[in-house]
């Protein structure tokens, strides 16, 4: 009896020494599980902490490259208003100088038509004199 009382408590000690060693390692394993925890925690913090800060960089890259679209679109826009009003003005001068040579080849034209016509009239007159003359001499030779 006293045999299967030592060995019921040796088993009992064993069982106990099992069930805190079972007990220190579920122990370490929630410490070591927390401490991962933690360090998962604080990764996600970095993370989303430097998340936020690209987010913050890339709304401040946005911030930083709007006035240059800005800038750069109203420079486009100069550049083509320029342009339009040259086209403009390079049409309405050619337009003009075309329009003045046409009126001075119509002024030429009919200054060059009085003159023939005024030159044509001037010998018919001398022509007609001068027949006249010569019949009126021959009438008076006769």
């Amino acid at each position: 009896m006293s045999i299967s009382r030592g060995s019921s408590r040796s088993s009992s000690h064993s069982s106990s020494s099992s069930s805190s060693s079972s007990r220190r390692r579920k122990s370490s394993s929630s410490s070591s599980s927390s401490s991962r925890n933690s360090s998962i925690n604080s990764s996600c913090r970095i993370s989303n902490s430097s998340s936020s800060g690209r987010s913050n960089s890339s709304s401040r890259t946005v911030l930083a490259v709007e006035p240059v679209v800005v800038a750069v679109v109203k420079v486009v826009v100069v550049v083509v208003v320029v342009v339009v009003v040259v086209v403009v003005v390079v049409v309405v001068v050619v337009v003009v100088v075309v329009v003045v040579i046409v009126i001075v080849i119509v002024i030429i034209l009919i200054v060059v038509v009085v003159v023939v016509v005024v030159v044509v009239v001037v010998v018919l007159v001398v022509v007609v004199t001068m027949v006249v003359v010569i019949v009126g001499l021959a009438a008076i030779a006769l």
